[in-house]
């Protein structure tokens, strides 16, 4: 009789850890294809498309400043750096968008507004690497920052002098950082972040610790 109720016990106790395992199995497939879905919906923008983007803000709030009464003829000037085309194509192809403005480069006339500029800043960074979910993708905050030094003159008089500063932050796969970079272009590449204490320790540790008590399970149950 006791050997017969035994009997009944592991049988049931082996039925619920089977159900068990599935279970956990099922949720991690389920989890696993929602996020995989999610993910391939969101096309994540290249380092190089944000910081020109970032720049374009630039010249629209440089447009907001400018004065009344001055001139609609701008000489744009900028300080001849290796990464300066990064900006410059931006910033002009945005000012030429406005109608009333009449774009120069080259032409340095007293009668005209002068915009010098000059990259103070161009920064890649990557943050907090982190998991949304435990067995999930590796994922990492990414910081884009564009600071450039202006200064605008108007018949030999300095109207203006500072810097605009815009930034843009999302999250991104760490797996996906080498498509987001552009590797012939140094300011477009950012130091990778490091592995959070969770998964160099954390994650390594539960794991071993499940297959271990999988393992005495299943050899303790077939006794």
């Amino acid at each position: 009789m006791i050997i017969g109720t035994i009997i009944i016990i592991n049988y049931k106790v082996k039925n619920i850890f089977i159900f068990f395992i599935r279970a956990v199995l099922l949720i991690v497939c389920i989890s696993d294809y929602s996020y995989t879905a999610d993910d391939k919906k969101a096309t994540k923008q290249a380092n190089l498309e944000i910081i020109q983007k970032l720049a374009e803000r630039i010249a629209d709030s440089i447009y907001a400043s400018i004065p009344t009464g001055t001139s609609d003829t701008v000489n744009l000037s900028f300080k001849p750096s290796t990464d300066s085309w990064i900006v410059e194509h931006a910033i002009t192809k945005r000012l030429k968008e406005y109608s009333n403005l009449f774009i120069k480069s080259g032409d340095f006339s007293n009668q005209n507004l002068t915009i010098d500029f000059a990259i103070s800043k161009i920064s890649i960074k990557y943050k907090d690497s982190f998991k949304e979910r435990f067995f999930g993708t590796q994922k990492t905050n990414r910081w884009v920052e564009v600071k450039l030094a202006k200064k605008i003159t108007f018949n030999n008089e300095i109207l203006s002098v500072g810097t605009s500063v815009e930034q843009y932050h999302d999250t991104v796969d760490v797996n996906s950082i080498n498509e987001l970079e552009n590797q012939s272009i140094p300011l477009t590449r950012g130091s990778l972040p490091d592995d959070s204490f969770i998964d160099r320790i954390l994650v390594p540790t539960v794991v071993l610790s499940s297959v271990a008590v999988i393992v005495y399970l299943f050899f303790t149950l077939r006794k």
